[in-house]
């Protein structure tokens, strides 16, 4: 017996065929090393187990039994985990113990994978990058690409994403947040499986730029169908020298002129939403900030005059404390708390919680009045009322038939209702000059070519007849 039978032996009895010669038939029969099991699915073992159980007892009849049937299953998934990872399945330092409990985990794991792909085509439909349409939006699109390849399994059940992943070889330093991520930094980027799985991402990096001036950078590399070359062609031009330039003096900028005083100017959230921008855009190009230097930079951009106490108290821990002891996710933490302490922070939370809640009272929303109802008028400070309040305006506004100007509050009154309006009071003033011209004696041609006489009273009307009488006699 070679030395990798001698391994699957000792599998198989690990597994609990635990006579001899049932082990010795199903190398013989099945498999005799990890390579073979490479190449087998659940399927192929429900169908040796079926073969082995309707043999004669001469003629070897093996009943596998359900827990075994599941852990020779669960073993055809821990040795293709090994090639998820590009590494080579071995047993080395394991007990039956260690090696039972590592089946079971490969096991959950392609329940994992099973789940996701039922789940592939709602999860890569809302992950949808949309069309690279310029450069402007290619460090925001760049991302959701990886995630949208992220929803959708390869030939080996392994995320696309793994086909354009910056390193070449597999990463063995870490960490990985789970294995997903970890057989995406390792996959191997050769043969079979890897050769249709960027053809497949070429065929959705050809949806997202056809028709884009994107795609005239991938068209020199189009004939290999590869998406993995197409995807750097696509890196080295938003990503050359000029481009991280552009970048790298978007981050200064923010460096430059961020700043947080006041909930109103500029939320804390949102500050720290475009200070950790710049944080991501230094580290692309290799000019990362460690943790200390975020930290003075939260120091001396956070100005909030009601802040002041918080800062300093956090400078004290920081200068007090080990060297690196005192993070940036701390100091942020501490640094929010405080935030929801300001009196304008809990202002605008009672008032978005007044409009929620449905809340009748005058000092509920700055959009009620004293009755409780939404306020369709003018209103001075419109710029300054939150996203949620302008919208309930705008649809009381549109309930009751009233059109406002763009952005202003300012309301228009219905054009067509006051044209109707003013063709009425028209007739009105028209019919009333008639029957005093009719009361004077004045004659009544001259008030039937009146512009503004009643159309009525123009072409026959009662009145008009009477007039003709009085004129004749």
């Amino acid at each position: 017996m070679s030395l990798e039978s001698a391994k699957i032996n000792s599998v198989l009895e690990w597994i609990g065929f635990n006579h001899n010669d049932d082990r010795k038939s199903i190398i013989e029969n099945a498999f005799a090393s990890f390579s073979e099991v490479q190449s087998l699915n659940n399927g192929d073992i429900s169908t040796l187990a079926k073969d082995f159980s309707s043999r004669t007892a001469t003629n070897g009849r093996i009943n596998f039994g359900i827990r075994r049937i599941k852990r020779l299953q669960n073993f055809v998934h821990w040795v293709h985990d090994h090639k998820r990872t590009s590494t080579v399945p071995s047993i080395e330092n394991m007990t039956a113990e260690t090696f039972i409990q590592s089946l079971e985990t490969s096991g959950l794991r392609a329940e994992v994978r099973k789940k996701m792909i039922e789940d592939s085509a709602a999860s890569s439909k809302e992950a949808t990058p949309g069309p690279l349409k310029s450069e402007q939006v290619w460090s925001e699109w760049l991302p959701k690409f990886t995630n949208y390849l992220s929803t959708i399994l390869g030939i080996d059940g392994v995320p696309l994403s793994y086909v354009i992943r910056d390193n070449e070889e597999p990463d063995r330093v870490g960490p990985f947040a789970n294995f997903n991520e970890q057989c995406i930094s390792q996959a191997p980027l050769s043969g079979v499986a890897y050769e249709a799985d960027r053809s497949s991402v070429h065929q959705h990096l050809i949806s997202f730029t056809t028709g884009q001036p994107s795609e005239n950078w991938i068209k020199p590399v189009l004939r290999f169908r590869d998406g993995r070359k197409s995807m750097k062609v696509l890196c080295s031009h938003f990503e050359g020298e000029g481009n991280s330039t552009r970048r790298i003096a978007e981050a200064d900028r923010y460096r430059d002129n961020l700043h947080y005083k006041s909930e109103r100017s500029l939320k804390f959230e949102l500050f720290l939403n475009k200070s950790q921008k710049m944080f991501n855009i230094y580290q692309k190009y290799k000019e990362e900030m460690n943790d200390d230097a975020k930290i003075r930079f939260l120091f001396k951009k956070v100005q909030h005059p009601g802040l002041k106490g918080a800062v300093e108290a956090m400078k004290a821990k920081v200068a007090t404390s080990p060297p690196n002891s005192v993070t940036y996710t701390m100091v942020t933490n501490h640094l929010m708390s405080a935030v929801t302490e300001l009196p304008e922070y809990v202002s605008t939370s009672r008032n978005i919680s007044g409009v929620i809640s449905g809340e009748t009272s005058g000092n509920s929303s700055a959009i009620l009045d004293d009755d409780g109802k939404i306020k369709t008028w003018h209103y001075p400070n419109w710029k300054e009322l939150s996203q949620r309040d302008r919208q309930e305006v705008i649809s009381e506004r549109k309930k009751r038939g009233i059109r406002s100007s763009k952005g202003s509050g300012k309301s228009k009154p219905d054009r067509s209702k006051l044209q109707k309006s003013n063709n009425k009071y028209k007739r009105q003033i028209a019919s009333l000059k008639k029957r005093l011209k009719e009361s004077t004696g004045e004659d009544s041609e001259e008030s039937q070519g009146d512009d503004d006489a009643d159309a009525g009273d123009q072409f026959g009307g009662k009145r008009s007849k009477k007039a003709k009488k009085k004129a004749s006699s």
